[in-house]
């Protein structure tokens, strides 16, 4: 039984900046860049691991055409980097965030049958509370910690800026003056609100599926104490997708258009309170569509994005702080296709799911993550999503499966009838 393992890379992207911070006056900023992979690195391995103890797998439909999607991405991503003259580094560099959905999608395939959802999503559920726990710490007890930890030089070392008189990253402060003051947000162990922020809608999932309501709640205040858009929009996908599944007609009707007003109110007051953020994202997200016809090809794996930026030089555009913008932006048509295949795959396979329960938690997470990555570059990065596409691996692959093997079946069974 694998759970314990899925786990790892969570658990690497919920602490490595605690001990990479505890380590990081005595190493170089291309160890630093190389440990910052780890958890990809561990995805890659595992894969390699279950597909030795169990080839058969490869045969099965979803999971074969999982794998000539990444193998198809990865071909022509490496193609435009010639093609284009792209950095290397860069290059590289974003390929894993464009490979991550994938990988560890493929990973939740291939063990769903040695994997139990429930005992996978109680090790989240762990983590989860060490992480409330650790935000509360740092937040409202030792605010001084990341100082301590030394995060000044490791975001340095990664080639991110920092606040030269706090020493702290600039997006630790709310973009939205609330009170009319930036707001210090909560980070925890993640050192990074963005990547919390994604990691708690996942947190109030887990605790709903399992019906930890308590936890649940703690997920709750933890996204107001981050301020974060991402896990509030998650939380607004989740309410119209439970009205749908639990609900009559009129009062998922009701909670749609409820849901609708309270996230616009919200864009609303982030326009008008704030230093412009959520607009970057939004026009980041437009300009990827209005450019594509002049680049039909793509401008080349990491030439654009907040990568291409830290690596190179990149190319000059209006696609800014959007993940699904700047695969358009790298890959053009192709990774439009590509990444189309991809998520309706997943969006057939959740049709599948026959526990309502099940299908809920399935449903909310992507529909949250896909609408996260569109409107957030951060959003593609393993310390955001990988868990997200492991469980839905584990879901789509526990239904698309065993739906294959039924289809199987009464093929035969047809067979047999007409003979």
């Amino acid at each position: 039984e694998l759970s314990f393992y899925l786990v790892i890379p969570l658990l690497i992207s919920a602490t490595q900046n605690i001990y990479m911070g505890i380590i990081t006056p005595y190493v170089s900023a291309m160890q630093i860049q190389i440990m910052v992979v780890i958890n990809f690195v561990f995805a890659v391995l595992l894969c390699l691991f279950v597909y030795f103890i169990q080839p058969k797998l490869m045969s099965k439909r979803l999971i074969k055409n999982t794998v000539w999607i990444i193998v198809f991405t990865v071909g022509y991503s490496l193609a435009t980097i010639v093609l284009f003259h792209a950095s290397p580094m860069s290059g590289f560099a974003s390929l894993r965030n464009i490979l991550n959905p994938m990988m560890f999608f493929l990973i939740g395939l291939l063990t769903c049958k040695v994997t139990i959802l429930k005992r996978f999503l109680k090790y989240v559920s762990f983590i989860a509370m060490f992480v409330f726990a650790f935000g509360v710490y740092e937040r409202f007890i030792n605010p001084d910690i990341w100082n301590t930890l030394n995060l000044a030089d490791l975001w340095t070392k990664k080639g991110i800026p920092v606040n030269l008189s706090s020493g702290l990253p600039l997006n630790y402060y709310s973009s939205e003056t609330i009170g009319g003051e930036q707001l210090r947000r909560m980070v925890s162990s993640f050192a990074d609100p963005v990547n919390l922020g994604t990691f708690l809608f996942f947190g109030f999932m887990a605790a709903w599926y399992l019906k930890k309501y308590l936890l649940a709640f703690f997920m709750i205040i933890a996204t107001a104490l981050t301020i974060s858009k991402g896990a509030l929009l998650g939380l607004l996908v989740f309410l119209v997708v439970w009205a749908k599944n639990y609900t009559p007609k009129a009062v998922f009707f009701l909670i749609l258009m409820t849901s609708g007003v309270a996230g616009l109110g919200f864009l609303g007051y982030t326009m008008m309170h704030s230093t412009m953020s959520a607009l970057m994202h939004l026009t980041g997200f437009f300009s990827a569509f209005l450019e594509l016809p002049h680049h039909p090809l793509g401008r080349g794996l990491g030439n654009i994005g907040v990568l291409a930026g830290l690596y190179s030089t990149g190319a000059e555009t209006g696609i800014t702080e959007s993940g699904l913008g700047m695969i358009i932006g790298q890959l053009g048509v192709v990774g439009i296709v590509l990444f189309f295949i991809f998520f309706k795959s997943i969006n057939s396979n959740l049709k599948l799911v026959e526990d309502k329960r099940e299908k809920v938690l399935g449903q909310a997470l992507f529909i949250g993550i896909t609408l996260n990555i569109a409107f957030n570059e951060v959003a593609l990065s393993p310390n955001s999503s990988a868990v997200y596409f492991i469980a839905l691996g584990l879901i789509c692959g526990k239904a698309g499966l065993s739906s294959t093997k039924t289809k199987e079946t009464k093929k035969k069974r047809f067979k047999k009838f007409v003979w």
